[in-house]
C-alpha cells in the first residue's frame, strides 16, 4: 500500500505538469489557428518549463543557509563529528567543537564555494557538522539555533555537490587538535 501512495506521490507533480500543457494547448487553440504554430508554441512552452525546473534544483551554500547564516549572525561555535561508516550502525569517531574565529571563518568560507544539485540521496555522510549561531530577531531579542549539516566529499545533507569538491580543505586539516 505505501508503494502505492509513494508512485501517487513521485507522479502527481508530472500529472499536473501535463494537465498544465493540455489545458494551455487547448486554450492557445482558439488564439492560434495553424497547428504548426500551436505546435511550436507548446514545444517552446514545454521546453521553457522544463529548463525553469531542472534551474530550481541548484543553489548555492550561501543561498540554502542565507536566512540563518548572514552578515549580522554572530557564529558561536561549529562542532564536528566524524562518523565511523565502516560498522553497520554508524558511530562517532570524533568529535571537536571550534571557537577560534579565524578556523570559523575558514571553515564558512570553504562552504561559500558550494554549488549544490538537489538529489535526495539520504544517508549518513562522514562529517556532522553543527553550527551554533545567534541572530537578532528584534531590538533586545535574540535566538541562538544549531544548524546541522550531514556532509561529505560529495554530498551536503540532500544536496549533491556539483562544485569544485574543496569544502573540506580546512575540516580535513584539524587532525592534529585534541580529540580529533
Amino acid at each position: 500500500m505505501n508503494t502505492f501512495f509513494d508512485t501517487l506521490w513521485v507522479g502527481f507533480p508530472i500529472f499536473l505538469i501535463a494537465v498544465s500543457i493540455i489545458a494551455v494547448t487547448f486554450l492557445l487553440s482558439f488564439f492560434i489557428k495553424n497547428n504548426i504554430a500551436l505546435f511550436a508554441v507548446v514545444i517552446i512552452l514545454i521546453l521553457g518549463t522544463s529548463l525553469i525546473i531542472n534551474q530550481m534544483q541548484y543553489t548555492t551554500f550561501q543561498e540554502l543557509y542565507s536566512d540563518q547564516l548572514n552578515e549580522d549572525s554572530d557564529i558561536r561555535s561549529i562542532s564536528v563529528a566524524v562518523n565511523d561508516l565502516s560498522v553497520r550502525t554508524p558511530e562517532t569517531a570524533a568529535r571537536t567543537t571550534i571557537e577560534d574565529e579565524s578556523l570559523i571563518g575558514d571553515i564558512l568560507n570553504d562552504f561559500q564555494k558550494i554549488e549544490l544539485r538537489k538529489d535526495n540521496d539520504a544517508g549518513i555522510r562522514k562529517y556532522t557538522i553543527g553550527v551554533t549561531v545567534n541572530n537578532q530577531v528584534k531590538e533586545n531579542f535574540s535566538r541562538t539555533t544549531t544548524i546541522y549539516i550531514e556532509m561529505d566529499d560529495e554530498y551536503l545533507n540532500e544536496y549533491k555537490i556539483v562544485s569544485a569538491k574543496k569544502h573540506l580543505e580546512t575540516i580535513e586539516s584539524l587532525d592534529g587538535i585534541d580529540n580529533f
